[in-house]
């Protein structure tokens, strides 16, 4: 006999912290069907200062910001049944960025200001927790098609990978 799958999750709030940045990120999924859902990232990061080898000291106003609603569709349910139960997902959206980099004497990097939106394709999993239900991780790929180069930018052009947590209020 085969199990119900549990009803779908609705809203959830994650966060994360940058390892190679100092930063800090925030989003949010409304699953407004069992398959289909809504997703809104965003972000705020500092470059980290490095040895005198690597590149200058950071100033105040080096950053970068980033948002990116995303249209998502997973392809299974969760089982409750399970202790631990696995749903891939697929989307799509739109990055707006906004990065500003200081020059570096030490790699010849030029200050400069990168402001833009970039279309983005994404893919993961959703990795459920019977003992913890409002709880789910994330491993999510995403790609970005980025022109410019910037020391301190959150993102570099190509594939991204994140690992991330959400809370479910439903």
């Amino acid at each position: 006999t085969s199990a119900a799958p549990s009803q779908a999750h609705r809203l959830g709030f994650g966060g994360s912290l940058a390892v190679s940045n100092y930063g800090v990120g925030g989003s949010t999924r409304y699953w407004f069907s069992k398959h289909a859902g809504l997703s809104m990232a965003g972000g705020w990061y500092r470059p980290r200062q490095y040895g005198y080898s690597t590149y200058s000291t950071r100033t105040s106003s080096s950053s970068t910001v980033t948002a990116s609603p995303s249209l998502m569709v997973t392809f299974n349910s969760t089982d409750p049944n399970r202790e631990v139960s696995l749903r891939p997902y697929l989307g799509v959206g739109v990055s707006y960025m906004h990065a500003t980099s200081q020059p570096s004497q030490t790699t010849g990097v030029t200050a400069g200001i990168y402001s833009s939106t970039t279309p983005v394709g994404l893919g993961g999993v959703e990795l459920f927790l019977r003992d913890h239900p409002s709880l789910t991780l994330s491993v999510d790929g995403t790609y970005y098609r980025l022109p410019s180069q910037f020391v301190n930018r959150a993102n570099v052009n190509g594939l991204n990978f994140q690992v991330s947590a959400h809370f479910y209020l439903k």
